[in-house]
Formats: structure tokens, sequence, C-alpha cells
């Protein structure tokens, strides 16, 4: 099942949680990700992430994934594919 929510869904997700201490995030199944659900997770786990895990990236820029990569030490993206230049 390919779930859908608002990137300010997730926001207040993040904001309802004690989100400063997830270490692992997977987002299996959700295709709709984005660059704004990316700078969600990157401002509310950015500091302790250690593990980002989505399917695909094909509505994210290549350059956002490679500024994340720097954050995030182990961000796998399920079909490796760059679709999207910025």
């Amino acid at each position: 099942m390919d779930w859908f929510y608002k990137s300010s869904s997730l926001d207040i997700f993040f904001k309802q949680c004690n989100a400063k201490r997830l270490q692992r995030l997977e987002f299996s199944n959700c295709s709709f990700f984005s660059n704004k659900h990316l700078e969600v997770v990157v401002r509310h786990c950015g500091g302790t992430l250690k593990h980002l895990y989505f399917n695909s990236y094909h509505r994210m820029c290549r350059d956002d994934v490679k500024k994340v990569r720097e954050i995030i030490p182990n961000l796998v993206i399920g079909n490796n594919e760059f679709n999207r230049a910025c």
C-alpha cells in the first residue's frame, strides 16, 4: 500500500513525538516523498538520525539528496535512480 501524506502532516507528527531521539526511519512504499518531506525529516531528526531509507527519490532534487547524505550517515535509496536535477 502506497501511503500519502503532506510534509506538513509529517511536521506535525515530529512536533508531537520526541523526534530528537530517533535514530532510524524507513519510508517504504512512500513514492510521494518529496524535497519538502526530506527537509522536515532533517529539521526534526538531522542531529541524531543515523539511518534513513526510502524507496525512490524521483520527486527530489539530486543536489538535495547529496546534501542530506552529508547530515545522515546511512542514507539508503531503494531504487538508486537520479531522475530529477535541480
